[in-house]
């Protein structure tokens, strides 16, 4: 099931409604949000470090080579360390970015500990994680997480396994000096409702973090990166600008991507119509022998359940799903 075995000639990308009006407008459109302010961007006098957390086959290396090659037409110094052990797919990938006034300020590639001035956590519990955490530091840390719940392999062989937003949060909080340091955001649900598709969602937390003052380089240098990665350039390019716009009015940009819509309300059918329906149905289906057996079962515990006095709940559910 390996999508790289795969190919689909004469397709595209479904699309939800939203991403397709979304996508419709023009790529400089500013879509009645007018002209974003500009962030003051920090400072890379000394090395500053960016370490992004997400899973492996979601766009996490493909953010912090955009980053490189941002820093780099800048004329500025940058280091770039992936890091994805075993799997690169649906694994846990970190990127160690560091951003300098130029190469000569760098050192080590690798982040050290207490050493991260921003989180960027494409995935939540790779960002709580004990290797990540080990970056933060209270006073000098930001984090922009995402609170996309992607269950991890644990899920597989636990059907009982819960995924623990309150304790990773609570975690991640603690570990940057309290909530006014950390942004947490459904980066994938809004991306995938904009733009129609969940592979945005890096993009997005990109535009966020960097709307926000959190990344070291200018607009035009990484817009510029994207273009020279030449891959969904147009699409990567309006995930980036949503991402700032949710930074500076984020129950606007929720407006956009999940309008209110009309609640319809379906009439209850009787016990009668179900079990008619369905008869016809296998019986078109197959043939009516094959209906009559589902009949008799549904006859045999409607008049038990009848005779007990016990209404008709275990019959309607039967006469549905079985």
């Amino acid at each position: 099931f390996c999508p790289s075995f795969v190919t689909v000639e004469g397709g595209a990308l479904k699309k939800t409604k939203t991403g397709v009006k979304v996508n419709e407008n023009a790529e400089n459109a500013d879509d009645g949000f007018g002209t974003l302010t500009e962030p003051v961007l920090p400072s890379c006098e000394q090395p500053y470090n960016i370490l992004i957390n997400g899973i492996g086959g979601t766009g996490v290396i493909t953010v912090g080579a955009l980053m490189g090659m941002a820093a780099h037409l800048e004329g500025k110094g940058a280091s770039v360390l992936d890091m994805t052990g075993m799997s690169q797919k649906n694994g846990s990938v970190t990127s160690h970015v560091k951003v300098a006034k130029s190469p000569a300020h760098l050192r080590a590639q690798r982040i050290a500990t207490g050493e991260a001035d921003v989180i960027l956590g494409c995935d939540m519990l790779t960002a709580g994680a004990a290797d990540a955490v080990s970056k933060m530091r209270p006073g000098r840390t930001l984090a922009v997480i995402n609170l996309h719940e992607q269950p991890p392999g644990t899920f597989a062989q636990n059907a009982d396994w819960q995924y623990p937003v309150a304790e990773v949060r609570a975690l991640i909080e603690e570990s940057v000096g309290g909530s006014d340091a950390a942004d947490f955001i459904d980066a994938t649900k809004l991306a995938t409702a904009l733009m129609g598709d969940s592979i945005a969602a890096n993009l997005f937390m990109l535009g966020y973090a960097w709307q926000k003052g959190r990344i070291p380089l200018t607009e035009a240098s990484l817009l510029r990166a994207i273009e020279l990665n030449g891959v969904g350039i147009a699409s990567n390019k309006k995930s980036f600008l949503w991402g700032r716009r949710a930074a500076v009015d984020l129950k606007r940009v929720e407006r956009v991507a999940m309008p209110t819509q009309a609640i319809v309300v379906q009439m209850p059918q009787s016990l009668e119509n179900v079990i008619a329906k369905r008869v016809q149905f296998l019986t078109d289906y197959q043939n009516a022998a094959y209906a009559a057996g589902y009949e008799q079962l549904v006859s045999q515990v409607r008049a038990k359940e009848t005779a007990l006095g016990l209404g008709n709940k275990l019959s309607t559910a039967v006469a549905k799903y079985y």
